[in-house]
């Protein structure tokens, strides 16, 4: 796996820096789809750009990290393939519910991003364990079981990263 990379036109308002994100964007994604690599990438403010460059690379191996865009881009993402992050806003944030409720199913897949990332939604700090806070909120919106739903990002993990799964039986 390979992330989370991307294009960032949101967070970073100088302009003069969105030419030299695009060189490493555009690196960084052609050399992991010559290795199959899975990557997690960052679109805040450029999701309907980062879009058009996987079309055109018609790739798919892809995790959307924490989607806050537009509906109809989502939708675009979605056709092509990708999975997608749902994060802390889950339970705070309506565009995140909408967001949520078009993702299908098995294409989902949570985090909690960075310690801070709470601290922009709440101002509480971030610790690993929110991810408990996030599965709770997504397993209600999507009506499922906490149980349920995390056996189902499981197999989405496995089947985006095409890693099999052997069970110990001693």
């Amino acid at each position: 796996m390979v992330g989370e990379i991307g294009l960032d036109f949101f967070w970073i308002e100088d302009k003069s820096t969105y030419e030299a994100q695009r060189r490493i964007f555009s690196f960084i994604l052609e050399e992991s789809i010559k290795r199959n690599k899975v990557i997690s990438i960052h679109t805040k403010g450029a999701e309907e750009e980062i879009y058009n460059i996987l079309k055109g690379h018609s790739y798919s191996k892809v995790i959307i990290h924490w989607y806050s865009g537009d509906i109809k881009t989502l939708d675009k993402f979605i056709e092509l393939g990708c999975y997608f992050t749902v994060s802390v806003d889950v339970g705070h944030s309506k565009l995140t519910e909408e967001i949520l409720a078009r993702i299908p199913i098995n294409r989902l897949l949570v985090e909690t991003d960075g310690p801070t990332a709470l601290e922009w939604v709440n101002g509480d700090y971030g610790y690993p364990r929110v991810i408990i806070d996030v599965i709770k909120n997504v397993s209600e919106i999507k009506a499922l079981s906490p149980d349920r739903l995390l056996k189902i990002i499981e197999e989405n993990f496995f089947e985006l990263t095409g890693i099999k799964i052997r069970y110990y039986k001693g």
